[in-house]
């Protein structure tokens, strides 16, 4: 003997569609209320948000390219511990001077916070906040196989208020996986404007002020605007010769 199937109960809906003489739908609701009312409330909210910005773009070789993301994040950019933009200046080669130009600013605002903390710590009568640094103020150069920065920057004294503009030497003598790519402060001072600058000019002239190649008292891998203290403060630089210099070029 073959059972019939139970036909489904009518909704109290249904009843009372019918009691009105309307058409009764078996379809089944795709969402319920709850979900409906959720889905509505996430869309209000994610309107309220603002746009994400796009990255930069530009073309090279027929191709668009974007610029290196930045996420954000709780580290302040061009801080001591600001270890991303160490990663980022690598991928920079295919950018156009323009464009290189913040990221590199970031990194040398970092280079000059890792030469003052070591000031600070190296002079505790005395406690600096840093202020600013110029792209051009910052020389990148080789001396005897070991890579070095030599930058002037501005900080501002915290207990008198004052501003001194500084001199620093970093070096590459470290790890150059870790969050500094291996550089090190060798040397930071406060000096005046009217120390000596450096004497590349006078190479690329051709003139050479001495006949030894060593000079402990000058540096011949910066130009004139880069401010020197006497030449002991430092290591890299006193040989008297055409220096491998790196630009943002």
């Amino acid at each position: 003997m073959v059972k019939a199937k139970a036909r489904p109960t009518p909704t109290a809906a249904a009843k009372s569609a019918v009691a009105g003489g309307g058409e009764v739908s078996t379809e089944t609701p795709r969402r319920s209320a709850r979900l409906q009312q959720a889905a509505k409330k996430k869309r209000s909210r994610d309107a309220s948000l603002p746009p994400a910005p796009a990255p930069a773009r530009h073309r090279q070789a027929g191709k668009v390219l974007c610029a290196p993301e930045i996420s954000d994040k709780k580290t302040v950019e061009g801080t001591i511990n600001d270890a991303e933009i160490e990663s980022i200046v690598l991928k920079l080669w295919n950018f156009t001077e323009e464009e290189r130009v913040p990221y590199y600013n970031r990194l040398n605002k970092k280079r000059a916070n890792m030469a003052l903390a070591w000031y600070n710590e190296n002079n505790p009568e005395d406690c600096y906040e840093f202020t600013s640094v110029l792209l051009h103020d910052v020389c990148n150069f080789c001396d005897g196989g070991v890579c070095h920065v030599h930058i002037n920057f501005k900080a501002r004294n915290v207990t008198t208020n004052s501003e001194d503009l500084f001199f620093a030497e970093l070096a590459l003598i470290n790890n150059v996986f870790d969050q500094y790519s291996g550089y090190t402060t060798t040397a930071c001072c406060i000096i005046d404007g009217n120390c000596l600058g450096g004497l590349r000019n006078v190479l690329l002239n051709g003139c050479f002020l001495r006949e030894e190649r060593y000079d402990e008292k000058n540096c011949y891998a910066c130009d004139e605007k880069i401010k020197h203290p006497t030449g002991s403060t430092y290591k890299g630089g006193h040989y008297a010769e055409d220096y491998l210099v790196q630009g943002i070029l």
